[in-house]
């Protein structure tokens, strides 16, 4: 696992016992706070960005089968059709148990319009539209690219998302918040240090905020216009999976 090291602000905050703590952030300038002081000692505090990146073993596809016809009955046979073609196929690359699901299921009557006075008006029915869906949740990211081209040659007509990420998302976060806590410490003596002051135990640990970031590929259908008979794959090169988590630390500080 790849970290980056993250981007570490300080805070110092001065409590005088009954008074009030004047809190300024590091590289703010003119920002402060003035806030109740919740001991009647000095405390530091320190906010602290950890970040924690990871390679993507989890792939996700989000398929949509569109078909058409005059009667509604006509319309969903052909979907059926296409939705389980297009599933065999996926399928076939070898992927885990109940790895392909099914859902999504929708119906829609279109009718022609005019305009008449200024005004559309709708007309009679023409065609019913049947939407289904097909997803790909799988551990074998290299098929991607095999996947994509599967579907497509057996008639799904959409693709809304490609998704790589991680399967276990809390042990990235998890990282990141030890990244975090790692630097928030270090800087938290760096600071003593320089302000001659003794660093005491930490007070209070608070994860403020949590950014999560798999690696999305938007496709299209049109994409795979050559991908026929004889084409060639699509091919992926995803990036990183990161989660950058946000954490506040505050220490005892006594004068030396």
């Amino acid at each position: 696992m790849k970290r980056v090291s993250p981007i570490v602000a300080p805070v110092l905050a001065w409590c005088v016992a009954g008074a009030l703590c004047a809190v300024v952030g590091a590289g703010v300038a003119g920002a402060a706070e003035a806030r109740p002081c919740v001991a009647d000692r000095p405390t530091m505090h320190i906010h602290a960005t950890g970040t924690a990146q990871a390679a993507p073993d989890t792939l996700r596809i989000g398929f949509r089968v569109v078909t058409t016809h005059e009667t509604p009955t006509g319309a969903l046979d052909a979907n059926a059709r296409s939705l389980n073609d297009a599933r065999d196929a996926v399928e076939r690359a070898r992927l885990e148990d109940g790895a392909v699901t099914t859902g999504g299921l929708r119906i829609v009557a279109e009718r022609d319009s005019r305009v008449r006075d200024g005004r559309t008006v709708m007309g009679d029915i023409v065609r019913y539209v049947v939407t289904s869906e097909l997803h790909v949740r799988t551990s074998k990211t290299e098929l991607a690219g095999e996947i994509l081209q599967s579907a497509v040659r057996a008639g799904v007509n959409t693709i809304d998302w490609v998704e790589f990420t991680v399967a276990d998302t809390d042990a990235l976060r998890r990282a990141a918040i030890a990244d975090a806590a790692k630097r928030a410490a270090r800087d938290a003596a760096t600071l003593a240090q320089a302000s001659d002051q003794n660093l005491g135990a930490p007070r209070l640990m608070r994860v403020h905020s949590q950014d999560f970031r798999p690696m999305m590929r938007e496709a299209r259908a049109m994409m795979f216009d050559g991908a026929g008979e004889g084409g060639v794959a699509p091919e992926f090169s995803p990036g990183l999976v990161t989660v950058n988590v946000t954490l506040e630390v505050q220490y005892d500080i006594s004068p030396r």
